[in-house]
């Protein structure tokens, strides 16, 4: 029989405290209840205390010969665990945002079409001077309900320096982009003179001095086409203007139609080409020729000459008067156009000719180019 040494003996009860910490907790048991006796006192084993010694005595038979033999090594069989915890993973939920489209209220401010005449320029052909001639074109402008006759005529003023102004291939434009018409109120005192506040772009004029006569030719013109109105003065920051364009032109008086006519060439077209009551072609304006003789002439549309007849205005040889022509509508067609022109007594050739297309009486759209 062997003899444990006290070394074996402090192993055993490490051994003995190893066991009894991994020994698995009893299942719970009723609650036990002690009896106490006056003489005699008798203690009663509890379970957990009866099942971890049956197993002390268990693991000790076996484990005694096991440490003696290994001599203080580690059990033979016993496995290390390692527990490794997972971490939590945490996924937040998805948020749905609804976003609510507040209505929307459009207000439309009904308009009105109102008719207007704008005057473009075209370089006319076999010219001795090289002065534009003044065009009138009908057009129209849209306005709000109860626009008056100012209102019109500021906003075709403002036409001309529109930049998404479309002018036809047979015409130009003087008027640089940017000038504007800011306010156009009648003048005290007299009913038939307008005072027009312009923006400051108008002071730089066209570039040029016959660029500036024409670009106020075009001015006048337009702001005069009112019956009532004769004359109009140009104002900038509700002052008067002294120095106008290329030349620095005195625009402190008011100016009319006839202020600039000598910059013009000696046919031009004061009114748009339209059919009377009748039907018949009316063609109207001012010239300066010789004897003020003049002609007119009917082109269909691939430019032969359809019809000519000779008229005469009321002045010419140094006087500007005015010619008027009545022409027989069955001489026009889709794409026909009317020629002004005068002939020469030297040569006889057709000079200072010009060439309006007819827009079958309809107005021009010129912000569209239609």
């Amino acid at each position: 029989m062997a003899v444990m040494s006290s070394n074996d003996e402090r192993k055993m009860r490490e051994l003995a405290e190893r066991l009894a910490a991994m020994s698995p907790d009893a299942p719970p048991f009723p609650e036990e209840t002690t009896v106490t006796s006056p003489s005699k006192q008798t203690s009663t084993l509890r379970p957990l205390t009866v099942f971890a010694g049956a197993a002390l005595i268990v693991l000790l038979g076996l484990g005694i010969p096991l440490i003696i033999m290994n001599s203080g090594e580690a059990p033979v069989g016993t496995d290390t665990t390692t527990t490794t915890i997972a971490g939590t993973s945490t996924t937040a939920p998805e948020t749905t945002t609804t976003s609510e489209t507040p209505d929307t209220t459009v207000t439309t401010t009904p308009t009105t079409s109102y008719g207007s005449v704008l005057y473009l320029t075209q370089d006319p052909e076999n010219s001795f001077l090289g002065n534009p001639a003044i065009i009138a074109l009908e057009t129209v402008v849209a306005l709000e309900d109860g626009a008056d006759d100012l209102d019109v005529l500021r906003a075709t003023i403002n036409m001309l320096g529109n930049p998404d102004l479309v002018v036809p291939e047979a015409f130009s434009n003087s008027v640089p982009e940017g000038v504007e018409a800011l306010v156009i109120r009648r003048a005290d005192g007299t009913d038939n003179a307008l005072i027009i506040e312009m923006n400051e772009a108008f002071l730089d004029g066209a570039g040029g001095l016959l660029a500036d006569f024409t670009m106020l030719n075009q001015l006048i013109y337009t702001a005069t086409q009112l019956p009532d109105i004769e004359e109009v003065q140009f104002i900038v920051n509700n002052e008067q203007v002294t120095q106008f364009g290329s030349e620095g032109l005195d625009l402190s008086a008011s100016v009319n139609r006839e202020t600039f006519q000598n910059e013009l060439n000696i046919i031009y077209l004061t009114s748009p080409i339209l059919p009377n009551a009748d039907g018949n072609i009316v063609v109207e304006g001012n010239s300066n020729t010789y004897e003020a003789t003049m002609h007119a002439r009917v082109l269909d549309p691939e430019g032969n000459i359809v019809h000519e007849e000779l008229g005469t205005a009321t002045s010419g040889s140094g006087e500007w008067g005015e010619y008027l022509f009545v022409l027989d509508p069955d001489h026009f067609e889709d794409g026909s156009s009317v020629q002004l022109l005068w002939y020469s007594p030297e040569d006889g050739s057709a000079s200072n000719v010009i060439t309006i297309p007819y827009n079958g009486g309809q107005p021009w759209d010129f912000l569209s180019g239609s």
